[in-house]
């Protein structure tokens, strides 16, 4: 399941793009003004898992995929270390695939310090689900069954990258009501 990380030590996703023509405005009111250049042309937009491919989006996204001539791809690779890990130097090699044929031998390196990072989220924040958008968009009515399963399955995706969504219209009672796995 690409959008439940319980268990998995290492994650790898595809890093999608949006091709920003002209910046909107109206987020930037109260900031300073940016050149244009800072958000217009080929931008980074979602880490998508390699696991989609196939079962969401149409297949689009995910893995395998194609490079086209002259163009890039980012590829994040997101590995937990266990707690109880030695600390050392740990080494493997990365295939890279054409047509299933072994291109590239990449060698990699891990160093495992003796210290571990806490497992919560380090800075706390919220981002605003608007549940009138999303309801539209997925074609599900507000506060059913299918629309609590909608925004279990956008919360475990934003909690993968430490943040967590809000829709403002609920207390918390209704989050723990709902969203009793999560």
């Amino acid at each position: 399941d690409p959008f439940d990380f319980r268990g998995k030590r290492i994650e790898r996703f595809t890093e999608s793009y949006i091709d920003v023509e002209k910046r909107s405005d109206w987020w930037l009111a109260s900031a300073r003004p940016l050149p244009d250049d800072v958000h217009t042309g080929w931008l980074p937009d979602a880490l998508v898992p390699f696991e989609v491919r196939g079962k969401f989006a149409n297949g689009s996204g995910g893995a395998p995929f194609a490079i086209g001539a002259a163009k890039n791809q980012g590829v994040w690779i997101d590995i937990a270390i266990p707690p109880e890990t030695p600390q050392g130097l740990y080494r493997g090699t990365t295939l890279v695939l054409e047509d299933s044929n072994i291109t590239y031998r990449i060698p990699v390196e891990l160093r495992v310090f003796g210290f571990s990072l806490p497992d919560t989220t380090h800075l706390r924040n919220h981002f605003f689900w608007g549940w009138q958008t999303a309801t539209v968009r997925h074609g599900v009515e507000n506060n059913t069954p299918e629309y609590w399963k909608l925004f279990d399955t956008y919360a475990r995706v934003f909690h993968r990258h430490r943040l967590d969504l809000i829709d403002g219209m609920r207390t918390l009672e209704d989050f723990k009501r709902h969203l009793v796995d999560y």
